[in-house]
């Protein structure tokens, strides 16, 4: 795919993607804490 040759050319693909997953990755621990405190009640 043309964004998997820019990640392996351009060296700003990288922190393009790794922006990407900070993000994504603080939604899913969010989530991951909205199911446990509605389980909990707390």
């Amino acid at each position: 795919s043309p964004l998997g040759e820019a990640h392996l050319t351009n060296p700003q693909g990288k922190g393009l993607q790794y922006h990407k997953v900070g993000p994504e990755t603080t939604l899913k621990h969010v989530y991951i804490d909205k199911s446990i405190n509605r389980e909990t009640g707390k």
